[in-house]
């Protein structure tokens, strides 16, 4: 299963996604899609002046991103259309929520909230 969280708070933005599709018919065009969405996002961050504070992992079941500025209209792109593969191949991932807070971040999160906090607080070191 897959596990998506991502947090937009200003102009700060986190993305974590982990885990494999698994095994099932679709699986390859999931892990292939999820890839290439993520990949295209973390080169766009690497290439980007504007992105400050740079954090950018990418190996065999995790993608990381964290950065300061510059991401927005990629960032938000990439995190609905992981949200759209989420909604169209559900078996795959565990089940992605969207909430805005009184702050003025944008979180999106699959399984329990307090969990994706804490794995976002952990890449954050």
């Amino acid at each position: 299963m897959i596990t998506v969280y991502a947090d937009r708070r200003g102009a700060k933005y986190r993305l974590l996604v982990q885990g494999h599709a698994g095994e099932g018919s679709e699986a390859p065009l999931v892990c292939a899609a999820v890839s290439a969405l993520t990949g295209a996002l973390l080169s766009f961050a690497e290439q980007e002046p504007r992105c400050r504070n740079k954090r950018l992992v990418m190996r065999e079941g995790e993608v990381f991103l964290s950065c300061v500025g510059g991401l927005r209209g990629a960032f938000d792109m990439t995190v609905q259309a992981l949200a759209a593969l989420a909604a169209a191949y559900p078996l795959y991932f565990h089940a992605l929520h969207r909430t805005a807070l009184v702050d003025g971040t944008v979180r999106w999160y699959s399984g329990e909230r307090e969990k994706a906090s804490a794995v976002s607080a952990h890449h954050e070191r």
